[in-house]
Parts: structure tokens; sequence; C-alpha cells
């Protein structure tokens, strides 16, 4: 059989499949939070005009679904909504990071994006406690506040996550060690003081470590620049002294 023809089918196999109507109505949900917390949001702007209950969200923009046709459906696995939820400059308040909690019922995503969305509030710990399976996590640009929930430290798979740019602050947790994963690690630009850098020895796989413009007052362990990953003294951003 002609690999074209097997390929056409295998295409048209996946466009057939749905996603499951929990993630569809969780995305939907969320979708309806947003449009509740701003008047001037304007989903056809920010391409999630698309977001409709008339068709699978895995034909969605900003939304990716697995490629796996093993199953009776396809499952949501990233969520790019980097600057697509928020009007610069807008007369509107913040988002409240409660907008989020519908996301956290969807348990396969893999990567999730929400920087640059002035979100407004405490790091939902709970919800983040839900996915498991993330291997990428950015929220940096957003105004998040208080400390990093330590649920963040217990997600096994995570190897970037940024937080850079918000409105953070007390020490870094030393359980971030736990992220054994972690390949890049970005702080920058909160009100951070001191904390976990001796646990960063233990993730032997970091090849970046931003911990720029913050509050911080520990010069930077030499330990950490012997880590045999991290590209070069330059990748360990400088701390103020």
């Amino acid at each position: 059989m002609p690999t074209a023809f097997l390929l056409k089918l295998f295409l048209l196999l996946l466009a057939c499949l749905s996603c499951p109507e929990d993630q569809k109505q969780a995305l939907l949900q969320f979708k309806s939070s947003i449009l509740a917390a701003t008047t001037s949001f304007n989903s056809s702007n920010f391409e999630l005009q698309s977001w409709n209950s008339s068709s699978s969200c895995c034909r969605w923009l900003r939304v990716e679904c697995n490629d796996s046709p093993n199953s009776t459906s396809r499952v949501v696995i990233s969520l790019d909504l980097m600057g697509g939820l928020y009007i610069y400059p807008s007369p509107e308040p913040p988002l409240p990071s409660t907008i989020l909690a519908p996301i956290f019922h969807i348990r396969s995503l893999k990567w999730l994006y929400i920087s640059n969305n002035n979100i407004q509030g405490e790091i939902p710990a709970v919800g983040f406690a839900n996915l498991s399976n993330l291997v990428s996590l950015d929220m940096s640009g957003n105004n998040f506040s208080g400390s990093i929930p330590p649920q963040l430290f217990h997600l096994p798979l995570l190897q970037y996550l940024n937080l850079d740019r918000n409105s953070l602050s007390g020490k870094i947790p030393e359980e971030i060690g736990n992220l054994s994963r972690l390949q890049d690690l970005s702080l920058s630009g909160s009100r951070f003081s001191d904390g976990m850098l001796l646990s960063v020895l233990s993730l032997k796989g970091l090849e970046l470590l931003d911990l720029s413009d913050n509050d911080l007052s520990m010069e930077i362990p030499k330990e950490i620049r012997n880590l045999p990953n991290i590209f070069g003294v330059e990748q360990i951003m400088h701390i103020k002294p």
C-alpha cells in the first residue's frame, strides 16, 4: 500500500477523533471565565473564536492534542496562551489567578504557556498538583504574588520552569531540588530573598539558572558553576551584591 495513501489515512483518522468531552468543557469554562473577568476581551482578536461547542477542541487554535490514534479520543497536551488573554494597554484590571481553575482539570497537559497575560494573585497551589504530566511551564510576565507553592516542586517530569517578571517574594524554597529533571530555571525580576541555592546542586541536568534582579544577597556557591550541564558561568545570571 503506497506510503502517501497510508499517511492520508492516518491524518484522516486523527481528524475524526475528538478530544474528551470533559477537557472540551473545561476549556470552554476557562474562556467563559475570561469573558466574565474583562469587558474588553475580544475572542476573535486572540484566536479563541475557534473555541466553540460545535467542534473538537483538538481543532482549536492555541490547543494541541496528542497524535496517537490508539484510543477513541485524543487528549489535550499543550495550551499556548502566551499574551492571548489580555489587551495591552487596557483600562481593565488584571485577570485574577482564579480564572486558571478549569485548566487544572486537564491532567494530560505537558506544555502550559500563560506568559504576558497580566494575571494577578497567588499561584494556585492545589490546581498545579493535578498537572503531574507537565514538562514545560511558563508563567512569566504576569503579576503573580506571594511565595512559590510547594506543589510546583512535586511535578516529576518538569524540565522547564519560567517565573520571570512577577511579584513573587520570600525565600526560594529548598524543595526546588526535588525537580530532578529540571533543565531551565528562570526566576528573575521578582522579590526573592535568599534561599535554595545549595539545593540546586542536586539538579544535575540544569543547563540555565537565572536569578537576576531579585533581592538576593548571598554569593553563588562555586559548586553550582560545576554542574555538568551548565553551559558556562555566564548562564548563571548575576545576583545583586
